[in-house]
């Protein structure tokens, strides 16, 4: 898209760029034309040469004045550059300064991106861009680290509000947990105490499974409790109990409880 300007740059070496894409979007001359594609055509070549007259145009009125205008390019700052109320801290400036010309290039005008600072004397312009440039990235340098710092802290906050509530949960089901067992305490004791009759007369764990799946079929009312596959390599044993709200509001609501 930039080989037409670039093919001028290098072949008018009076005419940079900048200058050049100015001229394009004055006359409204297509800069993504190929270059041959201009040469091919004698209305494309015709407008070119406008676009250059401009170009030149734009030098003649640089030189020819005594006070010529210099113009600052500056980027629109991000982020709100207003600090908290009373935070003691002064306002960041909302623009930084990026560029500074001779003329008023026109491909900036419309970019909401960019602001562009018109000051009287080219020689003020220089001199107010390089006195605040440094001073602007500086500033800028530090609120952004700030931000960052900010960032990391509030997702800091938010893991740990993560893990709380994780925590809480586990908390709140490990309370349920334990009113159903109380509330259906004979019970536990009487799966623990089958459990370990079993394991006790020496029987395999797959053949106590077995058996624990015949008693649940023959609605055995502790044999339906024990949740299958038993963990007896971990000495532990699921039963699922009804909790104790659940039976006082004739619910079916139940929890799992481990032992």
């Amino acid at each position: 898209a930039d080989a037409l300007r670039k093919a001028l740059a290098v072949s008018l070496t009076e005419y940079p760029p900048l200058l050049l894409d100015h001229s394009m979007r004055v006359t409204g001359f297509d800069a993504t034309l190929k270059p041959a594609e201009v040469l091919n055509s004698e209305d494309l070549i015709e407008k070119l040469m406008l676009t250059l007259d401009q170009a030149k145009l734009v030098i003649k009125e640089v030189t020819s004045s005594e006070t010529a205008k210099g113009y600052i390019i500056a980027k629109q700052r991000k982020e709100n550059p207003e600090p908290p109320p009373n935070s003691g801290k002064a306002m960041l400036p909302s623009l930084i300064y990026d560029d500074f010309h001779p003329f008023r290039p026109r491909q900036f005008e419309d970019d909401p991106a960019f602001s562009i600072l018109t000051l009287d004397g080219f020689n003020n312009t220089v001199d107010e861009f390089f006195s605040s440039i440094e001073g602007q990235r500086l500033e800028s340098r530090l609120h952004e680290r700030e931000l960052n710092a900010k960032k990391k802290l509030e997702a800091a906050r938010q893991d740990q509000a993560k893990r709380l509530g994780g925590l809480q949960e586990i908390q709140e089901l490990n309370i349920r947990k334990a009113c159903a067992i109380e509330a259906n305490i004979e019970r536990v004791q009487e799966a623990m105490d089958a459990v370990n009759s079993l394991i006790a007369s020496g029987k395999d764990w797959v053949e106590i499974s077995k058996l624990i799946e015949f008693e649940q079929k023959r609605r055995n009312p502790v044999a339906e409790i024990i949740q299958l596959p038993l963990q007896l390599e971990s000495n532990t044993i699921t039963l699922l109990l009804s909790e104790e709200e659940a039976q006082d509001a004739g619910d079916s609501d139940s929890a799992y409880a481990t032992d």
